[in-house]
């Protein structure tokens, strides 16, 4: 049973943030310097804190945490996941913020809230504008359109924005 809840807060926390990244891929491929760059890194970040927690009932040690971190960072990035844990880690901790990695992390925080039905004032007007856009599609409270409209304007527009690519 050892590292139990962990093993399974990684494979559920790879399977849902993945395909965040790996749509983005499919549409662009991942440009150089993706895993370095700060919005990438707070947005996918808090993702992954926030599917780690909600997994394990915020049950994990330090330690199993920052397992956790470099397993799901490997598993997006096909790369060394421990240096881009500690790039992340490096910013999260910073005295003074870089402004596109809180940008990455609010944003992402309003897509994760969302996705479970909770908003925060910050969130609410994105909120709104994506139920009109899902009302537009004939789907005026299915939450899932309204979290997909959230994530491609949050992630997928900033990252081509940030990119130069056409994922807009």
């Amino acid at each position: 049973m050892f590292g139990r809840n962990r093993r399974l807060a990684t494979e559920h926390t790879i399977s849902a943030v993945r395909p965040f990244v790996g749509i983005f891929q499919n549409l662009n491929g991942i440009p150089a310097g993706f895993w370095r760059d700060e919005y990438v890194l707070g947005f996918l970040g808090f993702m992954i804190s926030f599917h780690a927690n909600y997994t394990s009932g915020r049950q994990l040690s330090r330690e199993d945490k920052g397992h956790l971190l470099n397993d799901v960072f490997t598993a997006l990035s096909n790369m060394n996941g421990q240096a881009i844990s500690e790039e992340y880690v490096r910013l999260a901790t910073l005295a003074h913020k870089d402004s596109d990695f809180e940008e990455g992390a609010d944003n992402a925080a309003i897509c994760a809230f969302a996705s479970i039905g909770k908003m925060n004032e910050q969130g609410r007007p994105l909120y709104e504008k994506a139920k009109e856009v899902a009302a537009a599609q004939d789907k005026p409270n299915d939450l899932g359109t309204i979290v997909g409209v959230l994530m491609h304007k949050l992630f997928y527009e900033r990252l081509a924005e940030r990119f130069n690519s056409g994922a807009s």
